[in-house]
């Protein structure tokens, strides 16, 4: 929840998302990897590295196929 929290704000680079969280670089790199194998965040090459960026397409389909299922 955190990471997407600080995602929504804007695309961040890992060190980013470490200096402001208290996780180790492993349990970072694994939420991510989570995140990413979900679609909920994506992930964008640069030439200084690897930034991480919510995908709010995804999210605002999800939320809608909730919204659906619990209109239901």
């Amino acid at each position: 929840m955190q990471i997407t929290r600080l995602l929504s704000q804007g695309e961040l680079r890992a060190q980013e998302l470490l200096s402001t969280l208290r996780l180790t670089n492993a349990a970072l790199g694994e939420s991510l990897e989570q995140l990413v194998r979900s679609g909920l965040v994506t992930t964008v090459r640069k030439t200084d590295g690897i930034t991480y960026r919510l995908n709010s397409d995804y999210l605002h389909v999800s939320i809608e196929r909730l919204l659906s299922e619990l209109a239901t």
